[in-house]
């Protein structure tokens, strides 16, 4: 058996970001950015003092950001989302 040109394998490290939101960063976002952006499961629009005052509520609770959608697994109020980790490899 020759070892000359043994097989290689590539590994390549994948890793997934789930989004996340700034508190404080959309407090200053116009009105109708705020009533496209936060909507009720339902399809229902809240007015714009609604939705400061439920965002200042969350910061009150020591929140910093907020997921898109329900929260991921490790999913931190004051960082996000650290990504998941895995790997997929192949020979060559």
């Amino acid at each position: 058996m020759s070892t000359a040109n043994p097989p290689t394998v590539n590994i390549t490290m994948k890793k997934t970001y789930h989004l996340c939101i700034d508190i404080e960063g959309v407090l200053g976002w116009h009105d109708e950015d705020l009533t496209r952006l936060f909507v009720d499961d339902d399809g229902f629009k809240r007015p714009p003092s609604y939705i400061r005052g439920w965002l200042k509520l969350q910061l009150a609770q020591g929140k910093k950001v907020l997921p898109f959608g329900k929260p991921c697994e490790g999913f931190s109020y004051d960082t996000g989302c650290l990504g998941h980790s895995g790997a997929s490899g192949r020979a060559a």
